[in-house]
């Protein structure tokens, strides 16, 4: 009875562990490209790997040719062209400053949750 028992379990466990060695199994012959080079079964071609990034030796790398660097009063989400902020209200209390909202695109003062455009 107990050996019956114990070989219907063995059974079962074999046939639930039997799916992951299928998935486990490495595919090492469906790369048939050299050691780190790209393949591409679509077209069934092997590409070198990219080039590495050129050194810059502790500089950032310099921008983009389409990239133009904004002005030093905007904040990076702000476009190219915006104009200066405008010169704080005399009703403004001494630490609101003018700040460019990029939903309402315009300069203004948040008061509480009220913009106020300037």
């Amino acid at each position: 009875m107990t050996r019956r028992f114990i070989g219907r379990l063995a059974g079962l466990i074999a046939l639930a562990l039997a799916p992951i060695a299928l998935i486990a199994t490495p595919q090492a012959g469906s790369n048939p490209c050299q050691v780190l080079w790209v393949w591409n079964p679509a077209t069934n071609e092997c590409r070198p790997p990219p080039p590495p990034p050129p050194a810059t030796t502790g500089r950032p790398p310099p921008p983009p040719a389409w990239f133009t660097q904004p002005p030093p009063w905007a904040p990076p989400w702000a476009p190219p062209n915006l104009p200066p902020p405008p010169p704080k209200p005399a009703w403004a209390n001494p630490d609101m400053q003018p700040v460019w909202d990029p939903g309402h695109r315009q300069w203004g003062i948040w008061v509480g949750a009220a913009w106020v455009p300037v």
